[in-house]
């Protein structure tokens, strides 16, 4: 079976109006002449473009390029006055910035990313809400370095902020990042065109260049009559990759000679969605967090090719470790989760809601904070079968997804952990979905979590929670109906245990603590949980366990 969780050509014609999109063009010198994606102020800056807009200037650093160009409670040193004047991201408001910088006489700002591989966001106001009224940018790291570049060399910078009525609104490539070598599928790069008139364009014309590790380029191209008011989405030939490293994807839209780039990686045994660029960790405000319940999920989407194999970690990093650990072991958990996200291969994706009402678990996992994680380092958390399989298989020709799941009801501080994150990277497919309040099939607007896959053979494993060996406990019965019986054999007397019973969603539904144990049998009573398979989180001094648990009424 051919997977077809793919977006095929799709034209979607209606009476809807597009709007118009604008980017910042490089004017002068004349041999620097290029084109850049930009993002754009919110609504609340007190300036938006209009149609029709077209801004030209001079650039020019608001300070020397050895000094501070943040613009943020100083007076701008340069003269920009009637200029574009190019400021850092960084230590306060964007709105901040651009006022410094109107104040001053400028007639437009730039704001440079100050994080490579990291693209565009759009500017959200702050301190100045409706007060900035010159046009505003907000430019990607690399684009900033090319203008860096032609002013230290001397020459002096023109650029025209100009709205595009026809336009290429985002490209894709691979459906996730990093695909393991024995799991390549074809890959369909595409890319979304926007005609926001009512005009028909004829031989509106797009080129697709794939540069493999090796340099070799191949080239495919679309050429297409774009009906006026439409959004539609191109898909170009399969392509097939084969060695392993980092497959570079370019896409010249010759409508508008804008060029943009996105890339792909062949791994030994990982699956990702993020693209390696860590930007640190991103999470839920306390607002949001609370309006979740408490709850935190974000996912991977790993899609399989013909062969079957075998999932074993899935791995995962936390920014603000310090904030949310609590020194209790069931407060202190993060659950990992393999759903299979076709289970009756239809082909079609059963996630619509959410993980836990649309998905069928296959695997877990449950990670205890020690309190000693450093600050984005991968954890990488054992899988155990939902099965009853002694290994995880992964079908071919399927899709699934590796998640990982925060519960902070126990805690109870109202502080959601900020998962490790890379630079945002664009799918045709929900790749990395998000749930929160509610699913969100992008994830993070401006960025990617890291949530790994990795399969049988995967030995790059800094650091695994010490695993308590088969031995030292035993479960039974399973089934159980009213109540179950831990046998531990430890090796020393254990001043603490803490038991922990999850559902195969993560969540965890009861949490016991017990003193002094070494050999002796724990009578855990379950009377009041429904028939259904539940996981035993068992945390020891002498290492950790999940054990899986079926209930029967």
């Amino acid at each position: 079976m051919r997977l077809t969780f793919t977006l095929f050509l799709l034209a979607f014609l209606s009476s809807q109006v597009f709007a118009q999109q604008p980017f910042l063009f490089i004017t002068s010198p004349e041999s620097a002449a290029s084109s850049f994606e930009m993002g754009v102020p919110s609504t609340d800056f007190g300036f938006s473009y209009q149609n029709d807009d077209e801004f030209t200037g001079e650039v020019l650093w608001a300070f020397d390029r050895q000094m501070d160009s943040l613009a943020c409670d100083t007076v701008i040193v340069n003269d920009v006055a009637g200029k574009f004047a190019l400021i850092r991201r960084g230590d306060c408001f964007f709105s901040d910035k651009i006022q410094a910088a109107q104040q001053a006489g400028a007639s437009g700002a730039l704001i440079c990313n100050d994080l490579v591989n990291a693209g565009t966001i759009d500017m959200s106001a702050g301190s100045y809400q409706g007060l900035d009224t010159i046009p505003s940018a907000f430019l990607s790291f690399e684009t900033c370095a090319v203008i860096d570049e032609l002013l230290e060399e001397g020459e002096t910078v023109e650029v025209t902020i100009r709205l595009l009525s026809v336009f290429v609104d985002g490209v894709f490539g691979a459906d996730t990042y990093t695909i393991p070598q024995e799991q390549i599928r074809p890959v369909n790069g595409g890319y979304n065109i926007v005609n926001s008139t009512n005009e028909v364009f004829e031989d509106v014309r797009v080129t697709l260049d794939i540069e493999n590790p090796s340099g070799e380029v191949q080239s495919f191209e679309i050429n297409t009559t774009l009906p006026g008011n439409t959004d539609t989405v191109y898909l170009f030939p399969d392509y097939l990759p084969a060695e392993l490293g980092t497959y570079t994807m370019t896409y010249t839209d010759f409508f508008n000679d804008i060029t943009s780039t996105t890339a792909f990686n062949i791994s030994d045994l990982t699956y990702a969605t993020d693209n390696d660029n860590y930007i640190g960790g991103i999470g839920p405000d306390e607002e949001l967090f609370i309006a979740a319940n408490l709850q935190y999920q974000t996912a991977t989407a790993a899609f399989t090719g013909s062969e079957s194999s075998v999932a074993t970690f899935i791995s995962f990093g936390i920014e603000n470790v310090d904030d949310i650990f609590t020194g209790e072991p069931d407060a202190d958990l993060i659950s990992v989760i393999l759903y299979d996200a076709d289970a009756n291969d239809d082909g079609v994706l059963d996630l619509q809601t959410s993980f836990s009402q649309d998905l069928t678990p296959v695997a877990f996992g449950a990670y205890t904070l020690t309190g000693n994680e450093q600050p984005n380092e991968l954890i990488f958390v054992p899988l155990e079968s939902i099965l009853g399989d002694d290994i995880i298989t992964l079908e071919p020709n399927s899709i699934y997804y590796a998640a990982i799941l925060y519960d902070g009801t126990i805690a109870g501080t109202g502080v959601a952990p900020e998962f490790t994150a890379s630079s945002k990277v664009t799918y045709s497919f929900p790749s990395s979905p998000l749930e929160l309040d509610q699913l969100y099939g992008g994830g993070w607007g401006g960025a990617t979590v890291i949530t790994r896959l990795h399969l049988d053979g995967f030995v790059d494993v800094e650091e695994v929670q010490e695993k308590l060996e088969d031995a030292k406990v035993a479960l039974s019965p399973n089934p159980a109906t009213d109540f179950v019986n831990l046998s531990f054999d430890l090796a020393n007397n254990a001043d603490e245990v803490k038991i922990g019973i999850l559902d195969v969603n993560g969540n965890l539904v009861s949490a016991m603590t017990y003193e002094n144990v070494f050999k002796e049998n724990i009578q855990l009573p379950i009377n009041d949980l429904a028939s259904g398979t539940y996981f035993l989180s068992i945390v020891t001094p002498e290492g950790y366990r999940a054990e899986k648990l079926i209930i029967v009424k």
